[in-house]
């Protein structure tokens, strides 16, 4: 029976337990990519009314609902992996009991690795994506000034025209 109940865990740490932390990891990602392009179009509509100065926060609020799922993702996995943990009671030996924890360590110390690279990718996402759109309003800005630039010169040369008139007429 220890021998039974020893391959049971470790088969469901590597096996059941490692396809769970994938399909949770799969489950954020389409999470993450819908929320992205919903809150995407929502800043469509509304950027035109913020200021630069607002941008960052408002860019930070609106995907805010991104980090809340890494952050729900995160606790899932966290409750789901202590659900796994072995119980003494589950073993007739001490020396299987240990060979038990050891499995469960290993697999604890492979999805504390997974959730960091995910806490990394996450950071590098919304520094991708705050930057975007820095620059994005920037060159809209920009773009602004450059219309107003040349909406000016063309007010100076039709000005010009209409104050040579009389010179044009008469002369």
């Amino acid at each position: 029976m220890s021998t039974t109940t020893n391959t049971i865990v470790t088969l469901r740490l590597r096996g059941d337990g490692v396809d769970k932390v994938k399909e949770s990891v799969k489950e954020f990602q389409e999470y993450s990519k819908s929320s992205f392009e919903k809150n995407v179009e929502e800043i469509q509509e509304e950027l035109k009314d913020k200021d630069v100065d607002q941008l960052n926060d408002y860019i930070n609020e609106k995907f805010d609902d991104l980090n809340q799922g890494f952050i729900n993702y995160s606790n899932i996995t966290r409750e789901y992996v202590r659900s796994l943990a072995p119980k003494r009671s589950d073993y007739l030996s001490e020396e299987d009991f240990k060979k038990a924890k050891e499995e469960y360590q290993n697999f604890i110390a492979w999805v504390t690795g997974v959730i960091q690279k995910l806490s990394e990718w996450l950071k590098d996402l919304f520094e991708k994506i705050l930057s975007f759109f820095k620059s994005l309003w920037n060159w809209i800005k920009a773009q602004v000034q450059n219309v107003a630039k040349n909406v000016k010169e063309f007010v100076k040369t039709v000005s010009k025209m209409i104050k040579n008139l009389y010179d044009f007429l008469f002369n």
